[in-house]
């Protein structure tokens, strides 16, 4: 459909949706710089102030019904993830390993007195509980 406005509304109704459909409550909200900007003015006017919380790693976040909205630069516009993180995890085909097709890791790198190397690492994130987690999706950021 349309774009909608995005409200504290739509947030509780997305928030309110986890809690019905697994009794637990997401722990974390990720959204764009721009969404988390629109919610802190949300909030702000509601309340007149906005709570902020900081993690670990010096990281801070808007707080909405006691967590955090943290902005991510690759997090799809006019997106919001409500996320609970116990039941997000790493599955993997293998560690951390070094390309050596050729038999040898390090490389002459072309044109410099060095040599190069090429790490990789085959995972992805995958959720083991997805009634737990909501997303919003279609709002504008104006």
């Amino acid at each position: 459909g349309s774009p909608v406005a995005l409200t504290e509304a739509n947030l509780q109704s997305a928030y309110t949706a986890c809690e019905k459909s697994s009794g637990m409550q997401p722990n974390m909200i990720i959204s764009t710089y721009e969404t988390r900007d629109l919610i802190a003015s949300i909030l702000q006017g509601a309340r007149r102030y906005v709570n902020t919380m900081e993690f670990k790693g010096g990281f801070k976040a808007v707080e909405f019904n006691g967590i955090g909205l943290v902005p991510d630069p690759d997090c799809p516009k006019g997106q919001v993830f409500m996320l609970n993180t116990n039941y997000i995890s790493i599955y993997q085909q293998a560690g951390l390993t070094f390309m050596d097709d050729d038999g040898a890791i390090l490389s002459r790198k072309s044109g410099y007195a060095a040599y190069e190397a090429t790490l990789y690492w085959f995972f992805e994130l995958g959720c083991r509980r997805p009634n737990t987690m909501a997303r919003i999706k279609g709002h504008t950021t104006s």
